[in-house]
């Protein structure tokens, strides 16, 4: 996943998730606001799920490793699918934690040099 993303239509899943029959049930207090800009270390719209209940929630974009005793300064928000099982940082998560995280979008913002004004010649 890149750097940004944008969730805006929950209406649109929710219409997904009934038609592929997966029982669910809104969290207590789940309030959802459309976003088109969502950062990391923002509160996301999830379906939690341990393959027997499902619950749409809120959830923290971010990683915690299982060996962390505090909260990391940085906190990866994403894995390459390649090394995923090799690396310590996310192979204990591979086969227990799972969620569905819905998005309309994704982007990685381009950063780019304002053009410079080229030096007028005078004859």
């Amino acid at each position: 996943m890149c750097g940004r993303f944008g969730f805006f239509e929950l209406k649109y899943f929710l219409d997904k998730l009934r038609q592929l029959e997966i029982p669910f049930e809104e969290a207590q207090a789940f309030h959802f606001n459309a976003n088109y800009n969502v950062a990391p270390e923002s509160d996301i719209v999830a379906l939690l799920g341990d393959h027997s209940s499902y619950t749409l929630s809120l959830a923290h974009w971010g990683l915690i490793p299982h060996w962390s005793k505090e909260m990391p300064k940085v906190r990866p928000i994403n894995a390459r699918a390649e090394s995923l099982a090799v690396k310590p940082y996310f192979r204990h998560m591979l086969n227990r934690h799972h969620c569905l995280i819905p998005a309309n979008g994704f982007y990685e913002w381009k950063r780019t040099l304002a053009p410079r004004n080229s030096p007028t010649s005078s004859s």
